[in-house]
C-alpha cells in the first residue's frame, strides 16, 4: 500500500512515437501509451502526493542520433526550425523542474525545438 509522501514519476516518450514512422508501428506504439498510462497514474496517485508526467523528447546531440547515417542526420537537422539538435541539459533542466513541481501532475511535455 501506498502511504503519504510524495513522488515524481517521470517517462520518456519520443516524437518519432508520436508522429509515426514507417517500420515503426510497435515503438510508437509503447511511446504513445505512456501519455495513457501517464495520465492514469496521475489521476490515481495523485491523492498520494505522486505525480506522473511525460517527457516528449526530439533529436538530440546524443543517443540514437550517432547511428545514424549523415544524411539522414541532416534531413533531420534541416526539419529542425533552429536547424540544430537538442543538448541535453534541455532534458535535464526539464526534469529538475518536474521533481520541483508537485502541482504539475499528468502533464506532456515536449523537448524537441518545435520539430
Amino acid at each position: 500500500m501506498i502511504g503519504e509522501g510524495w513522488g515524481r514519476l517521470i517517462h520518456v516518450s519520443s516524437v518519432v512515437g508520436m508522429r509515426g514512422q514507417v517500420g515503426a508501428i510497435a515503438y510508437a506504439a509503447s511511446k504513445t501509451g505512456l501519455v495513457g498510462m501517464s495520465n492514469v497514474f496521475a489521476k490515481e496517485y495523485g491523492r498520494f502526493n505522486i505525480t506522473s508526467n511525460v517527457l516528449v523528447l526530439g533529436y538530440f546531440e546524443t543517443g540514437l542520433i550517432e547511428t545514424l547515417k549523415e544524411e539522414e542526420k541532416k534531413k533531420i537537422i534541416s526539419s529542425i526550425p533552429s536547424k540544430s539538435l537538442g543538448k541535453v541539459n534541455n532534458i535535464t533542466n526539464a526534469i529538475d523542474f518536474l521533481i520541483k513541481s508537485e502541482y504539475v501532475n499528468g502533464a506532456t511535455i515536449n523537448i524537441d525545438g518545435a520539430i
